[in-house]
């Protein structure tokens, strides 16, 4: 039987792709709680909401982040 690193109790930290990121972005504008809640709801409740893993949501922010001083 041939082990991979998680029967042997090895982890890997979780990366988001681009693509998943910008599905996210995209999926929010068109939810009935936006953006905003994208932006200031709790990653949990945005990941459950998502379906999406909450470093996901990490990652979105970061990206949906404007210049300094300016909001997207």
């Amino acid at each position: 039987m041939a082990s991979n690193d998680a029967s042997r109790g090895i982890t890997r930290p979780y990366h988001p792709t681009p693509k998943e990121v910008d599905d996210l972005v995209r999926r929010a504008a068109r939810h009935p709680l936006g953006r905003d809640f994208l932006r200031h709801g709790s990653p949990d409740s945005v990941a459950a909401t998502f379906g999406v893993h909450a470093f996901v949501v990490d990652a979105a922010r970061e990206a949906i982040k404007a210049p300094v001083g300016r909001e997207a």
